[in-house]
């Protein structure tokens, strides 16, 4: 599942967890990209930005 951070905009994969918060679309989590807790949105189709893949 993909997830993207309000705060940085990083878009990253998560695992379901019966104990993630949650607000319609939005999961109560941290950013691994930023390290910020919030509401993130969740369910996006965008293509996965974090990690950064070397170069």
């Amino acid at each position: 599942m993909r997830a993207k951070c309000p705060n940085c905009g990083e878009v990253f994969e998560y695992a379901w967890h019966p104990t993630l918060v949650h607000m319609g679309s939005t999961k109560l989590m941290k950013c691994p990209a930023c390290g910020k807790r919030g509401f993130i949105q969740t369910g996006v189709d965008e293509p996965v930005t974090w990690p950064k893949t070397g170069g």
